[in-house]
């Protein structure tokens, strides 16, 4: 799949493509068939035009005919190298962007610090599939701006998890909860699974909980499976609580929070 998006992104943008970069679970080792999503950047020569989301649409069109498995668990950030260096030292320009996500179609959005985790991942990661590394095209990213990220995230959370009525949103949401804790305490970018196991020992009175999640989202769980909204809501709370008194949130540099997605 990685080599054929590779390809394809090549014959369509050739000299454009600076790199192609796998980052996330995939990238961590802790990849889960079935469960997991490829998550990509592509680092661009200059700001995406409607023509370069027509020649998008076409691309992800045919990687949906070749790999049909894989629908619904590609994500790809599509940004220039201009406009990650704008949001990472907070310069008042606009810049626009192409995503795919699970559950969101191919489509532009403007380049915001609320990405700014998938390229730090990307910088850490440091694995093109193509062209370049990220971190010979990129701007360092400061671990004060990630800090200040995961902060803006924690604080939204109990907000969002009153809504979280279906199983695997909660679960999603224990475990997102974990890596932000543990990103905070290490200042790495960890996968959910590895999340999980430290947060048992993080949060130890949480600890069922947390396997419960683990197990749900790496043994093929349901949305029918029984959830537990109240133990998950405490959880996050408890958590958001927590790491909100041990770090100051530091001004945020054109955050847009949006509710997560699975």
């Amino acid at each position: 799949m990685l080599a054929r998006l590779a390809a394809e992104l090549s014959k369509v943008f050739d000299d454009d493509l600076w790199s192609l970069a796998v980052h996330g679970s995939w990238a961590l080792g802790d990849f889960a068939p079935g469960r997991s999503d490829l998550d990509v950047l592509a680092v661009m020569a200059t700001d995406p035009t409607p023509a370069t989301l027509a020649g998008l649409e076409d691309v992800h069109a045919r990687l949906n005919r070749g790999f049909p498995e894989w629908n619904g668990h590609v994500e790809v950030d599509y940004v220039s190298a201009e406009a990650v260096e704008a949001v990472v030292r907070g310069a008042d320009e606009s810049h626009p962007m192409i995503r795919i996500s699970p559950g969101e179609p191919l489509h532009e959005v403007e380049a915001s610090g609320h990405y700014v985790l998938n390229w730090a991942a990307a910088l850490q990661a440091d694995q093109p599939i193509a062209g370049a590394a990220p971190s010979t095209v990129l701007p360092a990213i400061d671990r004060r701006l990630i800090q200040e990220v995961v902060l803006q995230h924690v604080t939204a959370w109990p907000q969002w998890v009153r809504d979280m009525q279906a199983t695997g949103a909660q679960a999603y949401a224990v475990l997102t909860l974990c890596r932000a804790a543990e990103t905070l305490a290490t200042r790495r970018l960890v996968s959910k699974l590895a999340a999980a196991n430290a947060g048992r020992s993080r949060f130890p009175e949480w600890s069922t909980l947390i396997d419960w999640a683990k197990v749900w989202w790496y043994q093929g769980g349901s949305d029918l499976d029984h959830g537990r909204f109240e133990d998950v809501r405490r959880f996050v709370n408890d958590v958001s609580a927590r790491s909100l008194r041990h770090y100051d949130i530091l001004p945020c540099c054109g955050l847009d929070i949006a509710e997560p997605r699975m």
